[in-house]
């Protein structure tokens, strides 16, 4: 039973590291090169899983969703909006810089917050806006 053995996520017992990394690496490049990179469903990345038997065992569409989830909250990917038949479509995050023109020390300045901030990405922050820009 999946409780007594972890599920397909454990070899022996052992959570199987390199095996997920084979499974997110597969799905990367299914998310970036499926449908010309803008956007897959989870069902159609499943069935090219399938079809390539990347994986050692069947895994299911909730199992699929798990991986999924890990690229997510890596921010490898991100929803861009729904196909025609309700189906949240997936592609690979876009990328914030987070360079700008100070250094880290800057931000120990007393007057850092008084400063105008530019982000190569061509973000401005003005005098007083909060300094926080994330990557």
């Amino acid at each position: 039973a999946k409780e007594l053995t972890g599920g397909p996520w454990y070899t022996e017992l052992e959570f199987d590291h390199e095996f997920i990394s084979v499974l997110r690496t597969f799905l990367m490049n299914c998310i970036m090169r499926l449908n010309g990179g803008k956007g897959v469903t989870l069902a159609e990345i499943k069935e090219k899983m399938d079809q390539a038997n990347v994986s050692r065992v069947q895994l299911s569409l909730e199992e699929v969703q798990q991986l999924m989830q890990t690229l997510a909250f890596d921010y490898k990917i991100e929803q861009n909006g729904m196909n025609s038949h309700g189906e949240a479509l997936f592609i690979a995050a876009r990328r914030v810089s987070s360079m700008c023109d100070f250094k880290w020390w800057d931000v120990l300045s007393p007057d850092f917050h008084f400063r105008t901030v530019r982000f190569e990405d061509g973000v401005t922050l003005s005098a007083h806006e909060p300094h926080h820009h994330t990557s």
